[in-house]
């Protein structure tokens, strides 16, 4: 940082720019947008009454993320906004934060579930469950680099991510067929296509989200890149978990003793990962449909 400070060009800002700053910018969109997300994870403290624990997180899920969307209508009208029209307002930009969202909501599923199914299904050591785990970050790990070397060139980004999307698809079709069995291969694949799905899906669709703004809003472009992949992962985690045991009534921990009930409701859930997997594909494919006709 303090290397930084001298190595890098900054603005030198008076306390008068801060004050003139600070008096102009949209504070009441900054208000809104805190209490959407604060709303959209307040279940796990504020329970309505004559709801259940499913019930009570999906209204405060879609009615703070509902509240956090007019936060960014609001903030699109107002005479000092906190994110630039051209953001905003840019259709196919949106598109590609909306791909991110998708990707990072259904590869939660797998990162919050994985460790009920290894450790307390199925015989493996928690130590042996992680190193299970992190093979999905060490394949994207390795492929990371090659993938970005194939993501240099613009055309074929959109092909990247079309197959990035197809292979989440399929590995989340894997997790919704576990079954009893301990094999490593059968529990590996699809966590290691998963990996590989989210290699091919991340770095291009960064490339292709970066390349729709003019470079002097990269730093916003870049935020609001990092919001949508915060809020998929954090709202993925949070429906998941909830899903799972909205149909367990009364568990409170995995056993492989709930047998096929805990197989069929963890199914169930991984099917949501299925639909939310389609529907980021059918958007990518839709997105560079559009792309090419415009061209």
């Amino acid at each position: 940082m303090f290397w930084a400070k001298g190595a890098f060009p900054r603005p030198r800002l008076t306390w008068a720019d801060i004050r003139e700053q600070a008096r102009r910018v949209n504070w009441l969109g900054q208000l809104i947008f805190s209490v959407g997300v604060v709303l959209m994870f307040s279940s796990g403290w504020i329970t309505l009454p004559g709801l259940n624990q499913f019930t009570n997180m999906m209204v405060f899920l879609v009615g703070g993320g509902i509240v956090t969307a007019l936060s960014f209508l609001q903030d699109d009208f107002a005479p000092s906004p906190w994110i630039d029209p051209q953001v905003l307002r840019n259709i196919t930009f949106l598109t590609s934060t909306s791909v991110l969202f998708l990707a990072m909501f259904v590869n939660s599923f797998s990162n919050i579930l994985l460790p009920f199914y290894l450790q307390d299904y199925l015989p493996f050591s928690p130590g042996v469950s992680g190193l299970i785990v992190a093979a999905q970050s060490v394949v994207m790990l390795l492929l990371s680099p090659f993938v970005g070397r194939l993501a240099s060139t613009p055309e074929r980004r959109p092909q990247l991510v079309t197959i990035g999307l197809a292979m989440l698809l399929v590995s989340q079709i894997g997790y919704a067929f576990y079954g009893g069995q301990s094999g490593l291969g059968y529990v590996l694949w699809p966590i290691i296509l998963n990996g590989v799905g989210m290699a091919f899906t991340l770095t291009p669709n960064n490339s292709i989200t970066m390349g729709l703004v003019s470079p002097n809003l990269a730093g916003v472009a870049g935020s609001m890149n990092s919001l949508f992949r915060t809020i998929g992962m954090a709202v993925g985690i949070s429906f998941a978990t909830n899903f799972l045991y909205a149909q367990l009534p009364g568990v409170k921990h995995i056993t492989r003793g709930l047998g096929t009930t805990y197989l069929h409701a963890s199914r169930i859930v991984f099917y949501v990962a299925v639909g939310a997997s389609l529907i980021a594909l059918i958007i990518n494919v839709w997105r560079t449909a559009t792309s090419k006709s415009e061209m």
